[in-house]
């Protein structure tokens, strides 16, 4: 989710967040150590929402937005996955359910 910063009386103020390359967007499968990309329509497009422009994503705005990213699932025998975001960190350890 991306929240803009807030103003002085309270209110979110415009913000631009910073902007990655969609191509470095993946996680780890913990059990395997393989890098897993982002899903790719039969265009070739990203499954990314909002949609990049061009090969990078930006949000900006002056309210929360969801930002939505659609992997290929885990293998069933997958207990973790670590989720990379270029500009945010990454999020080591993350369970998965089923």
């Amino acid at each position: 989710m991306f929240i803009p910063a807030k103003n002085e009386n309270g209110g979110y103020k415009y913000t631009t967040a910073r902007t990655g390359k969609v191509a470095d967007f993946a996680y780890i499968d913990e059990s395997t150590s393989k890098r897993i990309s982002l899903l790719q329509d039969e265009n070739g497009k990203y499954m990314v929402d909002p949609s990049p422009q061009g090969k990078d994503i930006s949000v900006s705005g002056s309210s929360p937005r969801i930002v939505a990213l659609k992997f290929p699932a885990p293998a069933a025998t997958t207990p973790t996955i670590t989720i990379d975001f270029p500009g945010a960190g990454s999020f080591d350890s993350v369970p998965v359910s089923r």
